[in-house]
């Protein structure tokens, strides 16, 4: 776990950027993962799944532009046997998720669209 937690302050930051609404993020053929680019050089892709052991984990991959990995950030859901460094992770991928969703899927437009025909009713 030491090797991702020397990745926390960037996935603050690309979380941070994802919240400012910053970074574009993209749906998939998988209804569960979105992706971004930046500057055609770099690309994340966040996910949300299931282990094989039933355990629903946050996983973010950062790749380069030869579709090379640079690093894998994955964290498994909080529970009495997971460590702090794992639940600090989760915490911050699975709100990364959650924002890179809202983004993909242009949520908020869509609420406020249904909004204003639920008022116009």
């Amino acid at each position: 776990m030491a090797a991702t937690t020397e990745y926390l302050p960037l996935i603050a930051k690309l979380l941070e950027k994802t919240k400012g609404r910053k970074v574009e993020w993209k749906g998939t053929y998988e209804s569960t993962t979105f992706i971004c680019a930046l500057e055609g050089k770099y690309s994340f892709e966040i996910e949300k799944g299931v282990t094989s052991n039933r355990n629903p984990y946050r996983r973010l991959t950062m790749k380069d532009n030869l579709e090379g990995e640079v690093f894998v950030a994955f964290a498994v859901v909080p529970d009495v046997d997971t460590s702090d460094q794992n639940d600090q992770l989760f915490q911050m991928l699975d709100e990364l998720y959650q924002q890179a969703r809202r983004v993909a899927l242009d949520i908020d437009r869509k609420v406020d669209e249904i909004s204003d025909i639920l008022d116009k009713m």
